[in-house]
């Protein structure tokens, strides 16, 4: 599983790598984490709000903060 934080270094990106960090732990999934934070790189892939949340290639969340709980029913659902 990948999972990508897209953002600007914010607060609530930081938040959010947190979280999922807690819920990789909680739920012992195993994950690759990235965050992404090259303005390049955002705009390439269309992300204008942040923080977004992409899974597996997929958007789970944009310009929120996901909390753990519902990270890890997000994650156990990605699981293969």
């Amino acid at each position: 599983m990948i999972i990508e934080i897209y953002g600007s270094n914010c607060i609530k990106c930081e938040r959010l790598h947190r979280n999922v960090q807690n819920s990789l732990l909680e739920t012992r999934i195993s994950a690759e984490v990235r965050e992404v934070n090259d303005p390049d790189e955002l705009t390439a892939i269309g992300v204008t709000t942040i923080p977004t949340l992409i899974i597996d290639g997929q958007i789970v969340s944009k310009g929120r903060i996901v909390s753990i709980k519902e990270l890890n029913v997000i994650l156990k659902g990605f699981q293969s």
